[in-house]
């Protein structure tokens, strides 16, 4: 950041996508970055739990051994992700986000 509080930014290196060339963002924003020794304990906690279980059994972790698995998030009472054929996106969302309880526990 420069002293009158703006943000240099260089083009992309490869030159990638021409289209967005003079395109510049209206906002910024910063990653948080957490200690990489809870991360790495984090994921050592997960892989520990997936050779005593296996990664499809029931238990914890459901969310992150779904993820590896490259399933869908399960909800509860038979909820779909899926937009419904008369249904608008927006409508979908607030269908999804109102699900009292995403189940970690379903199997």
């Amino acid at each position: 950041m420069s002293s009158d509080q703006t943000l240099d930014s260089n083009p992309s290196p490869i030159g990638c996508l021409p289209l967005l060339d003079g395109f510049h963002p209206p906002t910024v924003f910063a990653h948080s970055r957490f200690p990489t020794d809870e991360q790495s304990n984090s994921i050592l906690r997960l892989a520990d739990w997936i050779v005593a279980n296996g990664i499809d059994s029931p238990g914890n972790y459901r969310a992150a051994r779904d993820l590896l698995l490259r399933k869908p998030p399960r909800l509860t009472a038979g909820h779909s992700l899926t937009i419904g054929r008369d249904e608008a996106v927006v409508q979908a969302s607030c269908r999804v986000v109102s699900v009292p309880e995403i189940s970690a526990n379903v199997s």
